[in-house]
């Protein structure tokens, strides 16, 4: 297992900033710009996206310079005249619920074997999202590993293993190199995500549209 740099994409940022939003207790300018080194337009057209998926309700305080909590309603906002940015909204607000909400069941040694008694990330995956096809969940799967939410595919026993390490960080690795943000990654599922998926997807994941989703 080697260590390999990765750009980090448009809905990678606008995730980790979400789990920045979840898992911070402050949400200062200083605290952001700290984790993610981006500049405050970006920071803006980052917040609406995600307060337009459906995932935050914020507004930014002048004098404390710092995001505080919102009176209006967490909701998704279509974007009806721009059918591109809805599709990535949508796919925004489905992997922000992922990072807060996928889990799997620990395999006892005794049943490690007896896949029909516990229930995977897969699993539950497809409970939340049942009209979505598995390469898609694939490709989800992808981009939470390049954000270090480990998801391995065990082939022995055919069973997705979810490690979810990542609660409550305070640093993403995140850093700023030739004008782009990058970060390092160095986990083995990774790895077997680059065997399975598509090239484009794993170099570019913000420019593939996936063919299951909704117009």
């Amino acid at each position: 297992m080697s260590e390999e740099k990765i750009i980090l994409s448009k809905i990678e940022r606008q995730i980790l900033l979400y789990e920045t939003f979840c898992n911070f207790t402050g949400w200062e300018l200083e605290t952001i710009y700290e984790v993610l080194p981006i500049s405050r337009r970006t920071l803006q057209r980052d917040v609406k996206d995600l307060t337009d998926a459906g995932l935050i309700s914020v507004r930014f305080s002048k004098k404390e310079q710092s995001y505080v909590p919102s009176e209006k309603e967490i909701q998704f906002h279509e974007d009806t005249e721009n059918k591109y940015r809805n599709r990535h909204l949508k796919r925004l607000s489905r992997l922000g619920k992922l990072i807060m909400s996928l889990y799997n069941d620990e395999v006892s040694e005794e049943k490690r074997f007896v896949r029909s008694d516990y229930i995977s990330c897969k699993d539950h995956y497809q409970q939340l999202f049942p009209n979505i096809s598995t390469r898609t969940m694939e490709r989800d799967f992808l981009i939470m590993n390049r954000l270090g939410y480990h998801i391995k595919f065990n082939r022995q026993i055919q069973y997705y293993e979810f490690y979810d390490n990542s609660n409550y960080r305070v640093d993403f690795g995140v850093f700023k190199e030739d004008g782009v943000l990058k970060r390092i990654i160095n986990n083995e599922a990774y790895d077997y995500y680059k065997q399975e998926l598509d090239i484009d997807v794993i170099l570019n994941p913000d420019s593939y549209f996936w063919d299951d989703e909704e117009e």
